[in-house]
């Protein structure tokens, strides 16, 4: 009777499977080294250069919206230079005239136009306005801290348009003096709060914390309407609005 060989590929099948999960399992313990876990949880918020990116965007909107708005409202305002009054217009002892100021006495501020040659300026205690040919007083409320000046005449139709009441949070525009005209700056108020000043015929907006905001200059909301001006208040700031500031210009213009 025959023999046949017994067939050694059911090993070698084995052997191969074998060979197959053994390279599976070094390679996922490689993996593990060359991959921890950690890395792959550190790697993955990868935001962080597009949520820089975004944040550039947003400010380069607002830069955008500050130099529209500028070309918007600058006809409307005009930049005068206050001078610190003079202590005394006497001389010194040699008869030498009084010294000249220095720029520390001096600021430039904003003033809104109210009529073709008209403009109404906050004017600090202890401040006068520098007169030029084009710039002459034309009269003073030293109980609001206003004057009135003539200015170079343009075309004029009404102060606006005016923002209706406003809170906050939220964004504004902050325009103040400077060398070559008007210029604007965002500002962020946390609140405002309503409250009456007897010297105003109606009540003033307190402003919030600490906004960086001037007593002189008019404030802006972010599509062109005129909120009103700065003034002090108790060591902070408040805002005149619009219609109370126009009510006070009717007072200087019959002085």
């Amino acid at each position: 009777m025959s023999t046949t060989p017994v067939s050694g590929s059911g090993r070698e099948t084995r052997l191969l499977l074998l060979v197959i999960v053994v390279a599976v399992a070094m390679l996922l313990v490689l993996a593990q080294f060359r991959y921890p876990v950690e890395d792959r949880a550190a790697a993955v918020p990868i935001a962080g250069p597009i949520e820089r990116l975004a944040a550039r965007a947003t400010f380069e909107e607002l830069s955008l919206i500050m130099a529209d708005l500028t070309a918007r409202v600058q006809d409307d305002l005009a930049v005068i230079t206050l001078e610190r009054r003079p202590a005394a217009p006497a001389t010194t002892r040699r008869g030498n005239a009084p010294p000249e100021p220095t720029p520390s006495d001096r600021r430039l501020v904003t003033a809104l136009r109210v009529d073709s040659d008209l403009a109404v300026a906050y004017l600090p205690e202890g401040f006068v306005v520098v007169e030029t040919p084009g710039l002459t007083t034309a009269s003073e409320d030293p109980d609001r801290r206003l004057v009135l000046v003539h200015v170079e005449a343009r075309t004029f139709t009404a102060v606006g348009p005016v923002a209706p009441a406003i809170g906050g949070p939220g964004y504004i525009a902050v325009f103040e003096g400077a060398r070559g005209g008007p210029a604007a700056r965002p500002v962020f108020l946390g609140r405002v709060d309503s409250f009456r000043d007897d010297r105003w015929s109606a009540p003033l907006l307190a402003v919030g914390g600490d906004p960086q905001v001037k007593a002189g200059t008019f404030l802006y909301t972010l599509d062109g309407r005129l909120i009103g001006m700065a003034v002090p208040d108790e060591g902070g700031i408040a805002i005149v609005r619009v219609p109370a500031l126009l009510a006070a210009v009717e007072v200087l213009r019959l002085q």
